[in-house]
């Protein structure tokens, strides 16, 4: 059964570092649900440290602003038309100079899914939709 909802009727939660997250989608507004759908607001200045489990697969987009993925003595500035994958095991750092909206998917148990990615490296995958054709 769908569930029809506005953003703006859900709940900031402030995270350390100048950071707001709404969760949009979890499993008690989608029950046996296996993904968390967040809408993520980074203050200008804002740090979001990101831990992804060994178990879970991150998918994230910049909605507005612009915003710098660190992680494994690497930066990758992200601009709006940007989409990212964080593997399981990611650990990083997301932070914004100028403030940034971005969405943020959660998928958890993924190695029940697909049992691979237990092989991947856990290096950030960038995709600049900007540049599909």
């Amino acid at each position: 059964m769908a569930e029809l909802f506005n953003e703006t009727s859900v709940k900031a939660e402030s995270l350390p570092g100048g950071a707001h997250r709404q969760r949009l989608i979890d499993e008690s507004r989608m029950a046996e649900s296996n993904c968390r759908f967040d809408r993520l607001t980074l203050d200008a200045g804002a740090t979001l440290d990101l831990q992804v489990p060994k178990s879970e697969l991150v998918w994230g987009q910049l909605l507005e602003g612009s915003a710098t993925l660190h992680a494994f003595g690497q930066k990758q500035p992200l601009v709006e038309s940007h989409v990212f994958f964080l593997p399981p095991g990611f650990e990083g750092l997301l932070t914004s100079s100028d403030g940034a909206v971005l969405i943020r998917l959660e998928l958890a148990n993924a190695m029940k899914l697909d049992p691979k990615l237990a092989g991947v490296e856990p290096n950030a995958q960038f995709f600049d939709l900007g540049a599909e054709p």
